[in-house]
């Protein structure tokens, strides 16, 4: 078993998380958390990472690694990636029930890894132009067509920038509004803002089917960013890896308010899609957040 454990870890490590320690990146301790957080949480993280390596996807993998090499959690200083991936381990399971093409197999997977950079570079920039990921996506190597439908994907699935300064009921409200419409986002919506960003005369034409298939992921790379952040948020609080005992935290209102936005964003994805895998264990991460917080405040917490 530690074998494989390390095996695992290499493999993980190959992909350049872990790079060259420098002043800023990670500690060893933080990949080394990293690597057992996904090893934890992804049963068939060998079949996950046999498919990340693969020839025809590598050079996907490798450009995110590059986009978000400088990024941590905020809790936890941990790499970003260690939340890219759980959230694209989750996509890829969804997936492995349907007969997807390797064209449609690196469109989802490759939409999923980029899902949430151009947030982040709004964050950075409210003038950050997104037109700066297709550019790097053409320039990997990858189909034109595959290039302009994981951009695509990508920029559906960012929601509206809200700077730091939005007060909390108003941050709320545009939330939910832009996970309602990330979640009722369809094949039309798709299809016109294809042609929209890429004019047929200057673009690969995408056909219809491809638009329903982008619809569903869109909808599921959200849903797994979504479990991916709950399961994330949990373990922190279970492990205390924050290095913040919630007693000693002046202000656990940023906490409380992703409690309400994800448990009216789980009520709203029972009434849209009814059942989903995912939903049992979104559930009881969530729970064990409430009950933590709910103790806090009758004075228990220890």
């Amino acid at each position: 078993m530690a074998i494989q454990q390390e095996r695992l870890d290499r493999r993980v490590s190959n992909l350049k998380l872990a790079g060259v320690l420098q002043p800023g990146e990670p500690s060893p301790f933080k990949l080394k958390s990293s690597f057992r957080f996904l090893r934890e949480n992804c049963p068939d993280i060998e079949g996950f990472l046999d498919f990340l390596y693969r020839p025809d996807f590598l050079p996907l993998v490798s450009l995110t690694v590059d986009l978000h090499k400088d990024e941590k959690r905020k809790a936890t200083d941990d790499p970003y990636m260690k939340h890219i991936l759980l959230a694209t381990y989750y996509v890829y399971k969804g997936m492995q029930k349907e007969r997807l093409t390797d064209s449609q197999k690196r469109v989802i997977l490759g939409g999923s890894l980029l899902h949430d950079y151009i947030e982040i570079k709004q964050k950075e920039d409210v003038e950050y132009n997104d037109n700066d990921l297709h550019k790097k996506l053409s320039g990997v190597g990858i189909d034109q067509l595959e290039a302009n439908e994981i951009f695509l994907v990508a920029r559906l699935d960012t929601p509206k920038p809200k700077p730091d300064s939005m007060p909390g009921k108003e941050r709320i409200k545009i939330k939910r509004e832009d996970f309602d419409r990330i979640m009722n986002i369809t094949p039309s919506d798709v299809f016109e803002n294809y042609g929209v960003t890429f004019p047929l005369i200057e673009a690969p034409y995408m056909d219809y089917t491809d638009a329903e298939l982008l619809s569903r992921y869109i909808k599921e790379i959200k849903i797994a960013d979504m479990a991916a952040i709950l399961k994330e948020t949990y373990e922190d609080m279970l492990t205390n890896s924050d290095g913040n005992n919630i007693e000693s935290r002046n202000d656990l209102r940023p906490l409380r308010e992703r409690i309400i936005v994800f448990q009216e964003r789980l009520d709203m994805l029972k009434n849209i899609v009814g059942e989903h895998p995912l939903f049992f264990s979104m559930k009881m991460d969530l729970s064990y957040m409430a009950s933590i917080l709910a103790i806090h405040d009758m004075g228990l917490y220890v």
